[in-house]
């Protein structure tokens, strides 16, 4: 069995044009969606393993994706009920920032300057729960308050989906303003092994990013990740690679990065010819 280290730098591969970027100033093509042309095609692949990632890390924390942004609540107020969705504008928050103006705090701010509908006033801040964790406080001045689901209030805030009948409302969990623990990478032309739903060949560890652009370097010494090749007939030409995000979303890239895989393989060797007719 042979075994052949390769080295990946981004700025050495072709970017896809990505259909779903929305930030203009990368004009749809960008690092975190390309793919890289394999001078040597391998075949008789048995494994695949990923090796080391160096990538730098400029990712907002706050996301347009999903439900990231939601700030979804409803009221009723003076026995008429109302309701608002804002959607918080993508960016790297930090924790004042996220509930102040420039954050959900803008959510009740447009709320209250909603044409029609009953109105309420709500506000966020923060303080320190009986467990020493940063939670988040809401508090506002309906007969009752309803916090819809989305990652926003549920996953980043803390707060519990459900009804309110008091003032203010506390978060259950604490405050997390960087929920990304990991990002994954996807190898569009190989097989997977992921167990779940998300795309994913291979996990990338984060680091802290809490000031961004960071740094994550990963080193499997122990090959743990690994994919396996069952195809007896596939060729490795190319690799068309997308970064997502933990949440199964494809993220926009704006840094260069690097990475390096061992390709497990056996070498074709020609059978010998029988000659009967001697």
């Amino acid at each position: 069995m042979i075994k052949k280290l390769l080295f990946f730098d981004s700025q050495d591969g072709i970017k896809n044009y990505d259909v779903n970027a929305t930030d203009t100033n990368i004009k749809y093509y960008h690092p975190y969606n390309l793919y890289f042309t394999l001078v040597n095609p391998i075949s008789n692949i048995k494994r695949i393993y990923l090796k080391s990632v160096e990538l730098p890390i400029a990712l907002y924390n706050v996301r347009s994706t999903g439900s990231m942004n939601l700030c979804s609540v409803g009221w009723i107020v003076t026995g008429q009920s109302g309701g608002f969705d804002y959607r918080v504008t993508a960016g790297f928050y930090k924790l004042d920032n996220l509930l102040g103006t420039s954050g959900v705090g803008a959510a009740s701010v447009q709320a209250a300057l909603q044409v029609g509908g009953v109105k309420a006033s709500y506000s966020f801040s923060s303080t320190t729960g009986t467990n020493g964790f940063t939670i988040c406080q809401l508090t506002h001045n309906a007969t009752s308050f309803t916090i819809k689901d989305s990652f926003l209030m549920n996953s980043i805030l803390g707060f519990s989906s459900g009804t309110y009948t008091s003032s203010p409302i506390s978060g259950t969990n604490p405050i997390n303003i960087c929920p990304d623990t990991h990002l994954y990478m996807f190898i569009t032309n190989i097989q997977s092994n992921n167990n779940n739903t998300k795309p994913a060949t291979f996990k990338i560890p984060l680091g802290s990013y809490l000031s961004p652009p960071a740094y994550t370097h990963y080193e499997d010494n122990n090959e743990q990740q690994q994919i396996t090749v069952s195809s007896n007939t596939f060729i490795l030409d190319k690799l068309n690679i997308i970064i997502y995000d933990k949440f199964g979303y494809a993220l926009q890239g704006y840094l260069d990065w690097s990475f390096s895989i061992l390709i497990e393989y056996e070498e074709f060797q020609e059978q010998p010819f029988l000659n009967f007719n001697n």
